[in-house]
C-alpha cells in the first residue's frame, strides 16, 4: 500500500510548486522589465544627443556662409519646435576687431535629457576683391 501511495503522490504537480514557479517567473520578468526600461531611457538620451550635435553642426555650417556684414542680424534667440528635436537656438556676436567677429552658438534642447551645447566660430572679413575675377573675360 505504501508503494501505491508514493506513485499517487508523484503523479502531478502540487499547488505549492505552481505558486513557487509563478513567483520565480514574476521576479525574472520584473528584472527584465526594469532592464528594458533603463535601456529605453538611455536610448532616448543618446538619440537626443545625436540630434543636438546635428543641430549644432547644421547651424555652425549655416553661420559659416552668412556674409560677414550680415552676421549681426543673426544675433538673438529663436525657439524651434520642429520634431524630432525641439530646441532653442541662441546666437551672440562679439566684434573683437573691425575684421574679426566671434560668433557664439548655443543649442538648448527642450527635453531635460541633455544640457545646452555651445560652440564658438571666428569669422574674418574677406579681403577686397575676388582672386578668381582676374581670369574673367570682360566684354
Amino acid at each position: 500500500m505504501s508503494a501505491a501511495r508514493e506513485r499517487h503522490a508523484e503523479q502531478g504537480i502540487s499547488l505549492l510548486e505552481v505558486l513557487v514557479a509563478i513567483v520565480v517567473l514574476g521576479i525574472a520578468l520584473g528584472s527584465l522589465g526594469t532592464l528594458t526600461f533603463a535601456t529605453a531611457r538611455e536610448s532616448v538620451g543618446v538619440s537626443q544627443a545625436s540630434h543636438q550635435a546635428a543641430a549644432l553642426t547644421r547651424e555652425a555650417g549655416r553661420l559659416a556662409v552668412v556674409p560677414f556684414d550680415s552676421l549681426p542680424m543673426e544675433a538673438g534667440c529663436r525657439k524651434i519646435d520642429v520634431s524630432p528635436f525641439p530646441h532653442e537656438r541662441c546666437i551672440a556676436i562679439d566684434e573683437a576687431t573691425l575684421t574679426l567677429r566671434r560668433v557664439t552658438l548655443i543649442i538648448i534642447p527642450a527635453s531635460p535629457h541633455n544640457g545646452p551645447d555651445t560652440t564658438t566660430i571666428e569669422r574674418t572679413r574677406p579681403r577686397a576683391g575676388n582672386p578668381f575675377n582676374r581670369w574673367a573675360v570682360s566684354p
